[in-house]
């Protein structure tokens, strides 16, 4: 444990609490935080506590920055936005980070600066756009399907909401897209990339 000798003078305006030694609760520390006050005690006694206060701020603020910005469960959420195409429900990507939805909604936007739902918007868009890549030919109201529109024509609409033309006017005016298509080994990563198993 930290022991540090303090006149009562100097405790209660710096810490606002009781230097009354009666009132005092010793809470035991754990591992990590025993280690380092191991380590502080060695840094008062050879360097003072000069060199242990600004070793203590660090130790905090690295401590404090690792459990704030941990992206693991909003990373991972982008993940399977990804494998869905962007068809998993929000609510089902709350209880699988242990969040309720308005907290997974607000921690989703504080790292990525848009909601989930719109996010899903995008992925689904971009994997229509590789759809129609890999297969112009192929009926919008197939992709509608398996992309979970409720219909051809809410495809289109979404579409035209990202792109500014329809489905079929982005696959007309990509002739460049329409060459690469003839190389086998790029058709063949943008069907596993996608997962377009349905596009051929």
């Amino acid at each position: 444990m930290i022991s540090m000798q303090l006149h009562p003078w100097a405790v209660k305006p710096i810490l606002n609490i009781d230097a009354d030694t009666s009132n005092v609760h010793v809470i035991g520390l754990d591992i990590d935080w025993q280690r380092f006050a191991d380590d502080l005690t060695q840094i008062v006694a050879h360097r003072g506590y000069g060199e242990a206060i600004d070793c203590y701020q660090e130790f905090v603020c690295k401590t404090a920055y690792r459990h704030k910005h941990d992206v693991t469960l909003i990373r991972t959420a982008g993940h399977l936005l990804h494998r869905s195409h962007g068809q998993i429900r929000i609510a089902d990507l709350a209880a699988q980070s242990y969040l309720s939805s308005s907290q997974f909604e607000r921690q989703f936007k504080h790292y990525t600066a848009i909601s989930p739902k719109a996010y899903a918007r995008i992925v689904r868009f971009g994997s229509l756009q590789a759809a129609l890549l890999v297969n112009p030919s192929i009926r919008l109201a197939d992709l509608a399907d398996v992309y979970g529109y409720s219909d051809q024509a809410h495809l289109i609409r979404e579409f035209k909401s990202f792109a500014h033309c329809t489905p079929r006017d982005f696959a007309a005016s990509a002739p460049a897209y329409f060459e690469l298509r003839q190389n086998e080994d790029w058709c063949d990563f943008m069907k596993q990339y996608f997962n377009l198993s349905y596009a051929g």
